[in-house]
């Protein structure tokens, strides 16, 4: 989905009303306070200039007036997403529907001795591997969905 808007927060308000929250609340009621930590706004209160979705916890953004971007991968270390992950790669992983690979080093621990290893892992990627994406693009099931055998035929 591609959103070209003059004001994308008005566009978006209606939608994502949780996105508008102030980034601290003070509330007495620690289930309260639970619940609204879930919906807190992640661009600290800037406008958010691009966004890249790749799929849930991978993502890039761009905020007006800020130093660093916002960017996050799942399973990737920080400072690897700091060094060699850029915006530019999460829209052409996007856009190409391709992969990139990264490399990290992490301590590993083998019968009480500790090593280090160099990893070499899918660091950005557009494909769903638990989901099936039915015809138009738009809809996923699970696989192993009892539809998916009607949708194949």
């Amino acid at each position: 989905m591609k959103v070209v808007s003059h004001n994308i927060y008005s566009y978006f308000k209606d939608i994502i009303p949780s996105l508008f929250l102030p980034l601290k609340l003070k509330i007495s009621s620690s289930n309260l306070l639970f619940v609204l930590s879930n919906k807190v706004n992640n661009s600290g209160g800037r406008p958010i200039t691009s966004f890249v979705g790749i799929r849930a916890k991978c993502y890039s953004m761009l905020q007006e007036g800020a130093e660093q971007k916002l960017k996050k991968a799942a399973g990737v270390k920080r400072s690897v997403q700091l060094q060699s992950l850029q915006h530019k790669h999460y829209l052409e992983i996007l856009n190409e529907n391709s992969i990139k690979l990264v490399e990290q080093k992490t301590f590993i621990s083998k019968k009480q001795k500790i090593y280090t290893q160099r990893q070499t892992k899918i660091g950005l990627s557009a494909f769903d591997l638990k989901r099936y994406i039915c015809k138009g693009g738009i809809l996923t099931l699970p696989y192993g969905h009892y539809k998916i055998k009607r949708l194949q035929k």
